[in-house]
């Protein structure tokens, strides 16, 4: 063995167990004889990046690139340490470099993946991490970026195929919660499914999940003790959550309220705080539930923690209402332990204050994730463009940074012959204030059908902006902008925005259009609509708690 391989050899095994400083000393002998090496110009590279030391890390890898620009390697490293050293630009370049000269290159694939998915590039990532799956086969790819790039992109199909195929192999409990609970978001928004067949999707996933975790016992929590008292965990600090459901409840009996995230003794005197639970994993929010043993847990979000699905079967004795907001459905629980909590409105001051209706030409808008946009969506309103002349359309959601995602939106209506210069759309739009901006814009807003959320269409309402939604029978429980709408047009005797068929949709959004703003008569709607939910909230925590036959006395 010659000396330049026997110095490649321990730096090998050098970097294989860790020891950087070997491994240097053991590349540098190799430069000693041979000042082009590639395999020690890369692993020196590789070395100063574990060290953090990455204006060091480029030298070496451009030198790599200079001495060898058509390797695959080479233009892989420099890609890594350009990117360590936030040059975003210059690293792509050099990764899709790589994949260039060495197409089967399943790293380079998956390193372009992550780096568009983390900076809101979902559609580029989502491809880029699938295209190195299929090179592995045999493995999981980074579960959960693709599926954070499909969930963030809207892309159902090829992830329903990727879970079908790799799930099971996914052995980390939080990453099989995190990525199941993509899956059941997206899910929500497939309006080619009606209720009936969702609820038996859900219901054959929730086999996916682990039936029991391996938890101690541990004895049960005491706070100050009420006799007779309701014990709730609340999985989500909110003040909507507080004033529309605790208060009331308290209000009925006795309780004892936990909440299991971040908050301040100060924003409510009944909360005594047993967990800061908002970073902590599954394996340490169960367990402090669970030493807790509540009657009843609320989560105004279903999703916001992946974990909080294995609850059920931690908690056989508690009951969960789940959230009433159809855009986070939350699982279904097995024993029939899981009901909806009574559904209400956002109260007026949790939404902010109104802003002046918009001037000049009409401009009808949509606030909200892509995945919503589904094919009948868009096509309605390509609908509404053509007949309205004069109209344009403001799309407003993170998603839009990314360019691929953009063109593909503009290409849909382009092919109906709309000007593109009619289209509007806004990503981030991190120099101003995303609500301000968007209500300042639009003079219409747009709710997707099948689904949209009952609190934005709140917030538009409050807003004094009109809202038009499509009233889909096969998708009634997750379109919550039909369920506003109906709601006040029942409550109050108004003749709202939501349409029984595609033709009424247009002609109540071209007929909303032309009747220009009426902010205090919406806000006048909502206030009335609250006090009248507010009363109805009261009697129904009341049917809700006989029913469901909760104890009189706290158990021993």
């Amino acid at each position: 063995m010659s000396p330049t391989e026997f110095s490649l050899q321990q730096a090998r095994q050098a970097l294989h167990t860790q020891d950087w400083q070997a491994a240097r000393l053991a590349f540098e002998a190799v430069l000693q004889s041979d000042s082009q090496q590639l395999e020690a110009l890369t692993g020196l590279a590789t070395v100063s990046l574990a060290l953090l030391q990455f204006e060091q890390a480029v030298a070496f890898a451009q030198r790599a690139v200079a001495a060898y620009p058509e390797s695959a390697s080479a233009h892989y490293t420099l890609g890594l340490a350009l990117y360590s050293a936030n040059q975003f630009e210059a690293a792509l370049t050099h990764l899709r470099q790589t994949t260039a000269l060495d197409p089967e290159n399943a790293l380079a694939w998956v390193r372009l993946g992550q780096i568009y998915t983390r900076h809101g590039l979902p559609f580029y990532g989502f491809s880029c991490l699938e295209r190195a799956q299929e090179i592995w086969s045999e493995q999981v790819v980074d579960p959960l970026c693709l599926s954070q790039a499909a969930w963030r992109a809207g892309l159902w199909a090829p992830f329903q195929r990727w879970t079908e195929s790799f799930y099971q192999q996914i052995s980390d409990l939080s990453l099989r919660l995190w990525v199941y609970t993509r899956w059941l978001d997206l899910l929500g928004y497939q309006d080619h499914l009606n209720d009936a067949d969702w609820l038996t999707l859900l219901s054959q996933w929730e086999t996916h999940l682990p039936s029991r975790l391996s938890l101690l016992p541990l004895p049960r929590q005491q706070l100050t003790s009420v006799s007779g008292s309701l014990r709730v965990a609340c999985l989500s600090q909110n003040s909507i959550l507080s004033h529309a459901l605790l208060t009331p409840l308290v209000a009925l009996r006795p309780t004892e309220i936990a909440v299991f995230s971040p908050v301040s003794a100060a924003d409510n005197a009944l909360w005594q705080n047993v967990s800061d639970a908002s970073e902590v994993p599954p394996q340490a929010l169960l367990p402090a539930l669970q030493a807790w043993q509540p009657d009843l847990i609320l989560d105004q979000v279903g999703l916001s923690r992946p974990e909080v699905l294995m609850l059920p079967r931690q908690l056989p004795q508690s009951l969960w209402l789940s959230g009433s907001d159809p855009d986070y459905p939350a699982p279904l629980l097995s024993g029939g332990q899981g009901c909806e909590w009574p559904w209400f409105f956002a109260a007026a001051e949790d939404i902010g204050t109104p802003l002046a209706y918009p001037t000049g030409a009409p401009v009808a808008g949509y606030m909200g994730p892509v995945k919503a946009l589904s094919p009948e969506t868009l096509q309605l309103w390509g609908d509404l463009l053509l007949a309205q002349t004069q109209l344009r359309l403001c799309l407003f959601s993170p998603e839009l940074d990314d360019p691929l995602l953009k063109q593909y939106l503009e290409q849909i209506f382009q092919s109906r012959g709309i000007s593109g210069y009619r289209l509007r759309f806004f990503g981030n739009c991190a120099s101003q204030e995303p609500l301000s901006f968007f209500y300042g814009q639009v003079h219409l807003v747009l709710a997707p059908l099948p689904r949209s959320s009952w609190f934005q269409t709140c917030m538009a309402l409050w807003q004094g902006r009109p809202v038009v939604s499509l009233a889909e029978p096969r998708c009634s429980a997750r379109n919550g902008a039909a369920r506003v709408l109906a709601s006040l047009a029942w409550e109050q005797g108004w003749e709202s925005g939501l349409a029984e068929s595609r033709e009424d949709w247009l002609v109540k959004a071209q007929f909303l259009l032309k009747q220009g703003p009426e902010p205090a008569a919406l806000r006048a709607l909502l206030a009335g609509a609250q006090t009248h939910q507010a009363a109805l909230l009261s009697q129904a925590w009341q049917d809700w708690l006989k029913a469901v036959g909760l104890p009189d006395a706290a158990r021993n």
